[in-house]
This record gives C-alpha cells, structure tokens and sequence, in this order.
C-alpha cells in the first residue's frame, strides 16, 4: 500500500475516490483508504476522544498491563453495539 495513492492519513481524501457511508466532517484523526473504509482514532488516555462517533466496530488496546491503567479511559461507550451481518 502506498500513502497518497492507496491511504491518506489525517486530511480529507482525493475526491475520485470512494465515499465512506457516513459522511465526515473533519478528517485530522482519521486514515482513508481509497475503497472508502476509514479508520477513526481515538486515545485512551484522553477522555472524550471517541465523543461524536457513530461506529459499528471498535478495537480497543488492552491497557490492564500498564501502570496507571486506571486513568485510561473507557472507549466503548462511543460504539453503538450492533453487528452487523
């Protein structure tokens, strides 16, 4: 895969490629792929990080290992918890 021809990270993608689904607004936390598949990030350590996602899937880093895995925050609660077939 080749960034700019295959994947752009953090900026709006070209126009001649594939529309995701659900339109985006804004593009500085997510990679695009010319198939239209986009990958939203989000932070554990920043609470709020994941607000204003409508997700169908979520991968989540396991942080139980680390020292202050306390004040990691909780990512599931942005993914409404449908699967889809």
């Amino acid at each position: 895969m080749i960034e700019g021809v295959d994947y752009v990270c953090y900026k709006a993608p070209p126009e001649h490629w594939k529309k995701p689904l659900l339109k985006l607004k804004k593009f500085d936390k997510v990679i695009s792929f010319a198939t239209g598949f986009c990958i939203c990030l989000a932070s554990q350590k920043v609470a709020g990080s994941a607000n204003g996602y409508n997700a169908f899937w979520l991968s989540q880093g396991c942080c139980m290992f680390e020292a202050n895995h306390a004040e990691k925050a909780d990512l599931s609660t942005f993914s409404r918890g449908e699967a889809i077939p």
